[in-house]
């Protein structure tokens, strides 16, 4: 695993979204070119366009999907079901306790990881 990737996972923490996208670019081909350019990562924005980018082309959350929602740092995490996704980063979710929200790939999870 190239030092970029390792410092794109260390950026994505504990995001789910984050990580896949980490992981998806460690091996896509487009992706390691890119990653293989000379820059500065600290300020998060190249994990940022390799999250749009993964977006771009996979939903990690299909309508229907159960999904913990930690809407700014809330424990515990909310449960919900995908109502269906409004943008490349942005999805409604059908929370139990409250109804429809809209909620962004930073604030979802799966409810089950398999």
């Amino acid at each position: 695993m190239s030092r970029r990737v390792e410092r794109l996972l260390e950026l994505a923490g504990d995001n789910h979204v984050a990580r896949l996208a980490a992981e998806w670019a460690a091996q896509d081909g487009i992706q390691q070119w890119i990653l293989a350019a000379p820059g500065d990562d600290a300020d998060g924005s190249l994990l940022r366009e390799v999250v749009l980018d993964y977006l771009a082309v996979h939903n990690p959350f299909p309508p229907g999907s159960s999904v913990l929602v930690d809407a700014r740092g809330r424990f515990p995490a909310e449960t919900g079901v995908v109502v269906e996704r409004v943008a490349a980063d942005e999805w409604v979710v059908d929370l139990e306790a409250y109804g429809w929200a809209y909620r962004d790939a930073s604030e979802l999870r799966p409810e089950r990881v398999s």
